[in-house]
């Protein structure tokens, strides 16, 4: 029964959106362990991805809700990183405060960079996803 699940998915329209929700899920893990304790820290920053992770996984699993799978891992993981920008712009302003320079650039936080990069990578899979179906399509449903 699980070889099939998984035999029947595509992989751009359903192996690309777990990756995203992979992706998602860990950079909420590095957030939460990164700022939890200072001042930067936003429940709504960790919460939305880690909903996008669990939304996509438990909607992946039945038959009329796995369309919309990966447009639910987009909406939480784009509202994830739009409540992590506005809650970690004042450590961008404290890094760039004497401007832009490679100095500068080397003094961002890994964890910063990796739920930058973690999150847009997500979005931008499960963007794409989007208009991929995830499941193959038999031939008696193309005639």
């Amino acid at each position: 029964m699980l070889v099939n699940f998984f035999r029947q998915r595509t992989v751009r329209g359903f192996y690309f959106p777990l990756v995203a929700a992979i992706l998602s899920l860990i950079s909420s893990i590095v957030y939460i362990s990164s700022y939890f304790s200072t001042s930067y820290y936003h429940i709504t920053a960790f919460l939305f991805p880690l909903l996008g992770f669990i939304f996509f996984v438990a909607m992946s699993l039945f038959k009329w809700t796995k369309n919309y799978a990966a447009i639910a891992l987009e909406l939480f993981t784009f509202l994830g990183f739009i409540f992590y920008i506005r809650y970690i712009y004042l450590y961008l302003s404290t890094v760039f405060y004497d401007g832009i320079s490679m100095q500068a650039i080397g003094n961002l936080s890994p964890s910063f960079v990796i739920v930058l990069l973690f999150e847009l990578t997500a979005i931008v899979l499960s963007n794409f996803a989007i208009y991929i179906p995830p499941v193959k399509a038999n031939k008696e449903e193309i005639a």
